[in-house]
Formats: C-alpha cells, sequence, structure tokens
C-alpha cells in the first residue's frame, strides 16, 4: 500500500483518534511501515495500521463533512434567529452525554477523536459542558436541535467512517453568522452576556466573516 493510500485520521474501536506520519525514531522504523499512527502525546503508543487494527480495531477513517449536512444544518440554525448558537450548544451537550451513557467514554471523547488536542477540539468540549448544559430549553429551537443532534450523532456512530465534529461544526456555524448577519443576530442576549461568552463567540466565529473581536 502506498502511503496515498493511508487514511491521514482514523478513530479506533475505543473512540479514540490517531493521526498518519512517516516513521523518523529507530524504533518507528523498525515496524516497515511506510506510515505509523500515533495519538499526538509525547509517550503515546507508535504503531502500523494493522496492529491498531488488530489491537483496537476496527478502526474508521476520518472523512469530510457531507455537504448535504451542512446544508440542513445551516438553514435549520439560521432559521433558529437569535436561539441558533444556544441550539448548538445543547445539541452538543445531548449528544456528548448520551455517547457516554451509550458507550462508557469519557465525556466528549469521541465527539473530538477525529482532531484530539485541536484547540476546537477543546472548544467544544467547553461548549458542550459549560454552556449546553446549563441553557433552558426555551431558548433552543427545538426542530432545528433535533436535527443537529441526528447529523452530529450519525457522524460519529457510523460504522465505515468518522466525521470530524469540531472544525465541522464551526464551518457551519460561520455560516449561520455570515446568513445572520453577525454573531449578535444568532446569539441571544443571555449567551453573549455568559461567563466566557467572547470564548464560545470566538470558537463559533472562527470560520465567518464577523471573526474579529466585539466592541464593547
Amino acid at each position: 500500500m502506498s502511503s496515498n493510500n493511508f487514511p491521514s485520521r482514523v478513530v479506533d474501536g475505543q473512540g479514540r483518534g490517531w493521526f498518519a506520519t512517516h516513521p523518523y525514531t529507530d524504533e518507528e522504523k523498525a515496524l516497515g511501515e511506510q506510515v505509523v499512527y500515533r495519538r499526538g502525546g509525547a509517550n503515546d503508543e507508535v504503531i502500523s495500521l494493522a496492529q491498531l487494527g488488530e489491537k483496537y480495531g476496527p478502526w474508521r477513517p476520518v472523512v469530510p463533512m457531507p455537504e448535504g449536512d451542512h446544508h440542513a444544518m445551516v438553514q435549520a440554525l439560521t432559521k433558529a434567529g437569535k436561539k441558533a448558537a444556544g441550539t448548538l450548544a445543547v445539541a452538543v451537550f445531548k449528544v456528548a452525554k448520551q455517547t457516554m451513557v451509550d458507550n462508557g467514554m469519557r465525556p466528549t471523547e469521541l465527539l473530538i477523536a477525529g482532531r484530539p488536542g485541536s484547540w476546537e477540539a477543546d472548544a467544544l468540549r467547553h461548549l458542550a459542558w459549560s454552556l449546553g448544559s446549563d441553557i433552558k430549553l426555551t431558548r433552543t429551537d427545538m426542530w432545528a436541535g433535533q436535527l443537529c443532534e441526528e447529523i452530529i450523532t450519525r457522524w460519529i456512530t457510523d460504522p465505515d467512517a468518522f466525521v470530524e465534529v469540531a472544525e465541522g461544526l464551526a464551518s457551519v456555524f460561520g455560516d449561520v453568522v455570515d446568513a445572520a448577519g453577525g454573531w449578535d443576530q444568532a446569539s441571544d442576549q443571555w449567551l453573549r452576556r455568559a461567563d466566557a461568552s467572547e470564548f464560545y463567540r470566538r470558537y463559533l466565529c472562527s470560520l465567518s466573516e464577523h471573526y474579529g473581536p466585539t466592541t464593547f
């Protein structure tokens, strides 16, 4: 198998993310592989894709978000108006909580498996457990929330592939913010006054034309 045929990122059977790299230490070169997989930490295990499948499989490749899902979420959240940000935060929280119940995994571990260690993954964790867990359902759009839950759940539970969530949702919400005309039109007053509100805004607007700092 040529190095071009190896997936750049995979998620193992335990819901953990791995990324491909060329071997550079003697121990890694001893595996005799063109590409090896590591989890990111300095002391993390480095193994071949075949070994990963044998020890922690089945693995799934991390793939791009389907265009249809992106369009559906943007459309639903844009219609939610100022409830959009709260709706997405609650949806992510519900998926994270249900994943923990169903799989016994640590909170959000599976949600961030597509790109663990990224700042977007850290932001997603906080969005779910610090914000989404504290928003009343009256501040959300029920239909848009259910749609987002269903799509995100499918992304992380599909047996054949795994869609990266954290940056994917930033892409979705960036389009929502742009369609709405700015952050203030896609979030309610309570969220904008919440602790760490600027942190959430920067994550959700990171791929928007309205990413720049707010004025106070």
